[in-house]
């Protein structure tokens, strides 16, 4: 598959597991599958992330560092929200109870992410 298809690919099913208030320029919804490929960058754009948890479950939030490496921020049950600060860019990836990837997006302004 090409690059570009399997981007594309990944854009629609990452969006169909996690709702955002954002639009899609402004968070790109990332399928997990993308992971080690992505890592934080430079950027002077600070914003505010509400994260929200509508899934039910247990949720962990994890930073992508410069690295590439993911970094626990937060865990939410279901129910909670936290507010995060961030950069435009920072990718930002949804693990389950067990640790594993539900999603990852990249935020390009501030918003409301809404985990299902």
């Amino acid at each position: 598959m090409k690059a570009q298809a399997r981007i594309a690919a990944a854009l629609t099913i990452g969006l169909a597991t996690l709702t955002v208030s954002l639009t899609p320029q402004e968070a790109a919804a990332r399928n997990c599958e993308l992971m080690g490929n992505l890592k934080s960058v430079n950027s002077n754009q600070p914003i505010t992330i509400t994260f929200v948890n509508q899934s039910g479950m247990y949720r962990h939030i994890d930073w992508i560092d410069y690295q590439g490496n993911p970094v626990n921020y937060r865990s939410l049950n279901s129910g909670e929200s936290h507010v995060q600060e961030t950069y435009a860019g920072h990718p930002w990836l949804i693990a389950n109870g067990p640790g594993d990837c539900v999603d990852i997006f990249i935020p390009k302004k501030s918003g409301t992410i809404k985990l299902k």
